[in-house]
């Protein structure tokens, strides 16, 4: 017989008792289905990775301080943070807001009517550039006499997130999101 096994209990002193209690764990039932040792799938691990890098820009974003930030909310509604990326320890960031249909109007009537008396002036990218610098509440000196000195995709790709803001979908994708009752 193995000398670790306790046979007679009664023996044993409530201090031997409590000292061979902490060697042996009791088990604890285990209740319902048994868990499956999952591993993390590609999908989790691939957003375990976009949280931690959404983690790290937002750390490094230069932002408005938390009261103006409020103030730009109550004044425009949604918001949006786009970082501008930079290899510098702070990362810029404009904040945008979608335009209403009014809005969105006056900007396109804006560019024709501007390209119809100027004809070196492209309706479609002045259209673009009108409706990011409406779209943009901050920095609020941002101006479009300042995009020629961003990079070559600052404006087409504002304008891109402002038009989703705005509910401008592509076709295919919009289909997708439809169902029938």
């Amino acid at each position: 017989m193995d000398d670790d096994v306790v046979t007679d209990v009664d023996d044993m002193s409530a201090e031997e008792m409590a000292e061979a209690m902490k060697e042996q764990p009791v088990p604890k039932k285990k209740r319902g289905r048994p868990k499956k040792e999952t591993e993390p799938t590609p999908v989790a691990e691939e957003q375990d990775e976009e949280n931690q890098m959404l983690g790290m820009i937002k750390s490094r974003l230069d932002l408005p301080s938390e009261e103006e930030r409020e103030k730009l909310k109550q004044q425009f509604g949604e918001l949006t943070v786009i970082p501008l990326v930079s290899d510098s320890p702070k990362i810029r960031a404009v904040i945008v807001r979608p335009l209403n249909r009014s809005e969105w109007r006056a900007a396109e009537t804006s560019a024709l009517k501007t390209a119809e008396s100027n004809p070196n002036v492209n309706a479609e990218e002045l259209f673009r550039d009108k409706v990011v610098e409406m779209a943009i509440v901050w920095p609020s000196n941002v101006s479009r006499l300042q995009f020629d000195k961003e990079r070559a995709g600052f404006v087409p790709s504002i304008h891109a997130v402002v038009s989703s803001l705005s509910w401008f979908f592509d076709p295919a994708a919009l289909l997708n999101m439809t169902f029938s009752l």
